[in-house]
C-alpha cells in the first residue's frame, strides 16, 4: 500500500496521531469478537516483527564492536547458544547469514499476516455456517476458501451465506487507497489480494523463487528467474493496513446478516498493557 498514511491530506484509514510529532495509529472502529481477535493476532505478529528487528540491530552493533575490539577476522569461530542447541559458524558466514536474515524475516511475517486474514474469514464463515445448521462448520469454512482464486471465493461465500459481497462493495471500501505490490499498481483490492496470494504460493510451494510467469507479471520486481523472492522491509506493516478495510467490510456484512454485536474498539490496545501497535 501507499506510504502516505501519515499525511493528513491522504489519510483514507482515518489514522490519528498519538501526540504532536508522534506516530499515527488506527482510529477506534466497530469490531465483532472475531475482528477483535484478528487485530489481537495481528498485533502480536507485528510486535514480534518489530522486536526482532530492534534486537537484531542492537545485536549487530554489539557483534561489530566486539569484532573491532577483539580483532576478529573472517575465519574467527563463532558459537551462538540456542537453549540446548548450538549454532557454530565463522564471523564471515555469520555476517552473510545476517545480511540475508532481514529478507527471510519479511517473508515469514508477510505469510503470518496473510494467514491471519484467512483465519479471520474461517472464524466468520464457520460461525455463520453453525448458525445455519452446518454439522461441520469449520470444515465447511475451509472448503469455501479452497481451490479457487479470491474473486471466486468471495462469490462462493456470498451465494452460500446470502450476504452482499459484490465487486463494487470492495471498490467503494478502498476508495482513495493506493495499492501496489512489487512495482505494479492497481485500484482493485481483490486483484491486489490475489497478487498477495500468488506471492504466498511461491514462498510456500515454489522454494520461494521467482519463475518466468512471475517475472512476466511483475517486470519491475528486480530479480531474475530462479532468484529468491524477498519482500521489502516494512511491507508486512503495509499489508496489515490493507486488510483493515477488508476486515471491516466482511465484519459489517456478516454482523448484519447474523445479528452479531459490534463494539467500538481501539485496535492498538488489543495487545499487552502499555504496548501499542501503530
Amino acid at each position: 500500500m501507499s506510504g502516505k498514511k501519515n499525511d493528513a491530506k491522504t489519510n483514507p484509514l482515518g489514522m490519528r496521531q498519538l501526540e504532536n510529532g508522534g506516530p499515527f495509529v488506527l482510529p477506534p472502529m466497530a469490531c465483532s469478537a472475531h475482528r477483535r481477535d484478528y487485530f489481537q493476532r495481528a498485533n502480536r505478529i507485528l510486535a514480534t516483527y518489530m522486536t526482532l528487528t530492534a534486537y537484531a540491530d542492537a545485536g549487530k552493533k554489539s557483534i561489530d564492536n566486539a569484532a573491532a575490539t577483539l580483532k576478529w577476522s573472517s575465519p574467527t569461530g563463532i558459537r551462538v547458544g540456542m537453549g540446548s542447541h548450538t549454532f557454530q559458524t565463522t564471523y564471515r558466514l555469520l555476517q552473510g547469514a545476517f545480511a540475508k536474515a532481514g529478507g527471510q524475516l519479511n517473508n515469514q511475517v508477510f505469510l503470518l499476516i496473510y494467514g491471519n486474514f484467512e483465519a479471520f474469514l474461517i472464524d466468520l464463515i464457520s460461525d455463520a455456517l453453525k448458525s445455519d445448521g452446518e454439522t461441520d462448520p469449520i470444515q465447511g469454512a475451509v472448503a469455501m476458501l479452497a481451490s479457487t482464486k479470491w474473486e471466486g471465493r468471495f462469490n462462493r461465500i456470498s451465494q452460500k451465506l446470502s450476504i452482499g459481497l459484490g465487486k463494487q462493495a470492495f471498490i467503494v471500501k478502498y476508495s482513495g487507497i493506493e495499492m501496489g505490490i512489487m512495482g505494479k499498481a492497481t485500484n482493485n483490492p481483490i486483484e491486489f489480494l490475489q497478487a498477495m496470494a500468488d506471492f504466498r504460493h511461491r514462498l510456500v510451494h515454489s522454494a520461494g523463487r521467482a519463475d518466468a510467469k512471475l517475472l512476466e507479471q511483475y517486470p519491475n520486481i528486480g530479480v531474475s528467474e530462479g532468484d529468491l523472492i524477498q519482500m521489502p522491509f516494512g511491507f508486512p506493516m503495509d499489508i496489515h493496513l490493507f486488510f483493515v478495510p477488508m476486515t471491516d467490510l466482511f465484519d459489517e456484512v456478516f454482523a448484519a446478516r447474523f445479528g452479531w454485536k459490534r463494539d467500538i474498539t481501539a485496535p492498538e490496545h488489543l495487545i499487552d498493557k502499555d504496548l501499542r501497535i501503530i
